[in-house]
């Protein structure tokens, strides 16, 4: 069977238990010793989802190029996040261009997106709220920005991350 068909069979039981282990802990009648182990389930069952996300998502043996709407993906994708988002208390501003020209990507840059959201999430959730900023903008090239207010990436860890570009469509 193929991962994303695996992924897609294996999403309706997770979100099942991740949904109800998050009722659970909103009871107010459940004791704490009970509601600390919810929480364990939550956490492992979110983690269990992202991969699960990442593996349907997971771009095909040859890259597929297609004419891509980058605004519209970026916002398929945040739907992906959103519940998880606002449970946490995380704000995401999206300051999309609507002159952005669309681009030829393989969709499966909807993965990183993903990763992107998703690592800016973990950074954010001690804190007691957060904001997640993604901005396209049109340069030569497609310039994305997915800016958190976390605590960053240590100062050696930097030269280990390298920008993502995208080449606008020839007209």
């Amino acid at each position: 069977m193929r991962w994303r068909g695996v992924a897609m069979k294996s999403n309706n039981p997770l979100t099942g238990v991740l949904g109800f282990s998050q009722m659970m802990l909103e009871q107010e009648n459940v004791p704490e010793e009970i509601k600390a182990e919810l929480r364990l389930i939550v956490d492992g069952s979110q983690r269990v989802a992202d991969i699960v996300n990442a593996c349907s998502l997971r771009a095909p043996d040859k890259p597929v190029k297609t004419l891509t709407n980058i605004n519209e993906l970026i916002d398929n994708t945040l739907k992906l996040r959103e519940y998880v988002l606002k449970t946490i208390n995380i704000n995401v501003v999206t300051r999309f261009d609507p002159e952005l020209p669309w681009s030829v990507a393989d969709p499966a840059i909807t993965a990183v997106f993903l990763n992107l959201i998703v690592n800016a999430e973990q950074a954010m959730k001690t804190a007691t709220a957060g904001t997640l900023t993604i901005t396209p903008k049109r340069k030569v090239y497609i310039l994305m920005s997915f800016r958190d207010d976390g605590p960053g990436i240590k100062p050696e860890n930097l030269k280990r991350y390298s920008s993502l570009s995208l080449l606008p469509k020839a007209r």
